[in-house]
């Protein structure tokens, strides 16, 4: 199977790992990959602007864009001459639980994927590092087949794993609801000016939704289990807008 392989990190063991095991399993395995950190881009693009495309080993190229443009680089432009069956986006070095998919480049990339036709999947570590990126990498190559059937048309696949060398099960799940409690430091300049620095904090997660049967992202990785969660390309609408008193179409006028 010819695999195509990205990432928001750019080249670090995380992916390495990944096209490792995805060869070693025998499959073909084309790394496309940004040329610095570009995690928290989500589903951005580049527009006016050239993104500059080395070889960096075999099958190996890093580019000057975001996650997203790499899966155009190597879908669209027909330069790298390479007919993807498979899209793989990490192993991301940190969580993309929940909330996080929204902004993650690790999934939007495979959202990207997905918008083409392509079973795609994205792989993330919990915690910090040191990252037990091989156990991650080593568990999706041998398990691939099971994770195909479970990838549908208009969705991609998004795996988490607790940062172990052992896992105690897997379980498929769905996004739980975090809530990012960061903040903004300013800096006055001399011109006038004002720079801003966006400053990370801590992480509340609402961790049941009554709505959703079943367990969330987070509370499977808490629990030492390989978290599956297949997520939509595009945005549901979870409730039918009932009419308003303006008619019984539910039009809200002009």
């Amino acid at each position: 199977m010819n695999i195509l392989a990205v990432n928001d990190d750019g080249i670090g063991d995380g992916i390495i790992r990944l096209i490792e095991a995805f060869r070693g399993a025998g499959h073909r395995v084309l790394a496309v990959v940004p040329d610095q950190n570009r995690s928290g881009s989500s589903h951005s693009v580049t527009f006016d602007t050239s993104m500059l495309l080395r070889e960096a080993g075999k099958d190996l190229c890093t580019y000057g864009g975001t996650p997203v443009d790499g899966i155009l680089v190597a879908l669209v432009s027909g330069g790298l001459r390479y007919r993807a069956d498979v899209v793989v986006s990490g192993i991301n070095a940190g969580p993309n639980l929940g909330t996080d998919i929204l902004y993650s480049g690790t999934a939007a990339a495979a959202r990207q994927g997905s918008l083409y036709g392509l079973p795609s999947f994205a792989f993330s570590v919990d915690g910090d590092a040191p990252y037990h990126f091989e156990e991650a990498a080593n568990w999706a190559a041998a398990r691939f087949d099971k994770l195909l059937a479970c990838w549908q048309k208009g969705t991609f696949v998004n795996v988490n794993y607790p940062n172990t060398r052992e896992f105690s099960g897997t379980l498929f799940t769905y996004p739980a609801l975090r809530i990012y409690e960061d903040s903004i430091t300013m800096e006055h300049n001399a011109d006038g000016s004002r720079s801003c620095f966006l400053n990370g904090g801590g992480v509340t997660v609402r961790q049941r939704n009554k709505m959703l049967p079943g367990i969330s992202d987070w509370e499977a990785v808490r629990q030492n289990k390989v978290s599956v969660s297949v997520v939509h390309n595009h945005p549901q609408v979870v409730e039918t807008i009932e009419p308003t008193e303006e008619g019984n179409d539910g039009n809200l006028g002009n």
